[in-house]
């Protein structure tokens, strides 16, 4: 699947020489990023979904 993200000039260059120092791709860092976000919020709805569940057992 393909995406467009559009950074702003400052955020470009930052997200370039940390790649540079990563020694991975723009895009490699970009997908990494979002991959955790993705499993980070996951993991806070299932907290958030157990807590719920304990709240309302019977």
């Amino acid at each position: 699947m393909h995406f467009n993200v559009y950074f702003d000039d400052v955020t470009g260059q930052r997200l370039t020489a940390v790649a540079a120092q990563a020694g991975e791709s723009r895009n490699a860092l970009i997908r990494k990023a979002v991959s955790k976000l993705m499993n980070e919020m996951n993991a806070q709805n299932d907290e958030a979904n157990k807590w719920c569940q304990r709240q309302f057992e019977l």
